[in-house]
């Protein structure tokens, strides 16, 4: 009578427990990789836009700088030479701006594609930024407007806790 005995049915339940329990585990580490991975998108795409923000910072600066020295030129007080110079580093500044501004873009595109597949979107993320409605503030030790889960750790590009 070999092979009429629970254990030998028991195997087959058992191997059937272990595949799930391997199964959820699997799908947990997914989750949770999607989850980091939402994360860093997240904080490199509030990072480009800080940098544009102080791109657009200096831009203005130096805008203003080439006027003043404009004016200082008609007057007499300067150079001409000092107004090249000025004017230079005011079309680097506009450089820089630009290829920040579509560095933003193709951040906020990847986020997007990773978020949702097609990274087809109703409202930008750009837009949920400039309104206020998505920001590292409310984050932190609260619901994570991108992802809904809660978020303790995270800090901002540049602080340290």
């Amino acid at each position: 009578m070999s092979g009429f005995r629970k254990s030998v049915n028991n195997r087959y339940i058992r191997v059937a427990k272990n595949s799930v329990k391997i199964s959820d585990l699997t799908f947990k580490d997914q989750v949770m990789s999607t989850v980091v991975g939402v994360f860093n998108l997240y904080w490199d795409l509030v990072s480009d836009i800080e940098g544009l923000k102080v791109k657009q910072l200096t831009l203005d600066l130096n805008t203003r700088q080439y006027n003043d020295n404009k004016r200082k030129a008609d007057l007499g007080a300067i150079a001409p030479i000092d107004i090249i110079q000025a004017e230079a580093e005011m079309k680097a500044s506009q450089q820089d701006v630009t290829t920040a501004q579509s560095q933003v873009l193709n951040q906020e595109t990847i986020l997007k594609a990773y978020i949702t597949r097609s990274g087809l979107d109703k409202m930008s993320l750009r837009q949920h930024l400039s309104l206020g409605t998505l920001s590292w503030r409310q984050c932190p030790g609260r619901q994570c407007p991108l992802v809904h889960t809660q978020v303790r750790s995270m800090t901002p590009p540049g602080k340290m806790h």
